[in-house]
């Protein structure tokens, strides 16, 4: 909540700032951190956290956030890192570089990237999927001309990746009655027959490799790079290609007892790893 707070008053503070706003975004992402540490001793105790709030009353869809481990330890990823780019785009960035434009869309993916790891509905895993590939196309194009077409290919390629993601939770929404995540995980082996859970496992893995840029969905990364180097070590390197690992990671105690489910993310991983 902070983070996505922040994103409202980063124009106000370039405004004052400059390019020296990484330094105050940097301590606020820093600050996020310490308060989901808080929670870290219980977390490792093996205790969930969750925080639920009304959203969508006619669909009965909660604003759910949940803490464990997997979610603690990709949120640490996405506010460890960010802070260190933050930390170092003032002194990397160009006096004349238009940092309004790069800092505000860089707090909105971090804070989707946090929902998206923090979610506890697939509602609003979706929606924070998204919102990280529509940032992260905004902070690629922003790069300038070049920048355009690289772009365009990555949007495409992981929108083709969010549309597989819906269709999975269409179906498990559906078949379960429920958007909460911890309840879809204990009532879709009984109510998915063995056909819908592969259908299921494939939209994941599509979904996945898209966005982490697996073979054969890896020819976007590369041109992507052309953004500057702050937004290429966050998002590039550091959080939206984690996004899919997640997901896969997220969704494996679907899968697990599915022998295909492990020898494909294993073929698939190691022959991305060697190309």
């Amino acid at each position: 909540a902070l983070v996505g707070a922040t994103t409202a008053v980063v124009p106000l503070m370039v405004r004052y700032l400059g390019r020296y706003t990484g330094y105050p975004l940097a301590i606020i992402f820093l600050i996020s951190a310490g308060l989901l540490l808080v929670d870290a001793p219980a977390v490792m105790q093996g205790e969930t956290i969750v925080q639920s709030w009304q959203w969508v009353a006619a669909f009965d869809v909660q604003f759910t956030l949940r803490l464990n481990g997997l979610s603690l330890l990709f949120a640490m990823l996405v506010l460890g890192v960010g802070a260190l780019v933050l930390s170092y785009a003032p002194q990397y960035l160009d006096p004349t570089y238009e940092v309004g434009r790069l800092y505000t869309v860089f707090t909105l993916f971090g804070a989707a990237m946090l929902g998206v790891v923090l979610s506890g509905d697939l509602i609003l895993l979706l929606v924070f999927w998204e919102i990280t590939s529509l940032s992260s196309f905004l902070l690629v194009a922003g790069s300038g001309k070049g920048g355009t077409r690289p772009a365009i290919r990555a949007l495409v390629i992981t929108g083709l990746g969010g549309l597989a993601l819906f269709g999975a939770v269409v179906l498990l929404v559906v078949r379960t009655q429920t958007t909460n995540i911890a309840e879809v995980f204990v009532l879709a082996p009984e109510r998915l027959t063995t056909n819908e859970l592969a259908i299921v496992a494939f939209l994941i893995i599509l979904a996945a490799f898209t966005k982490s840029a697996q073979v054969p969905f890896h020819f976007w990364l590369p041109g992507a790079m052309v953004a500057v180097t702050p937004v290429s070590a966050y998002l590039h390197a550091a959080t939206l290609v984690k996004a899919g690992i997640y997901l896969l990671l997220l969704m494996s105690p679907l899968f697990i007892a599915f022998p295909a489910w492990n020898i494909t993310l294993l073929i698939f991983g190691l022959a991305t790893a060697v190309f």
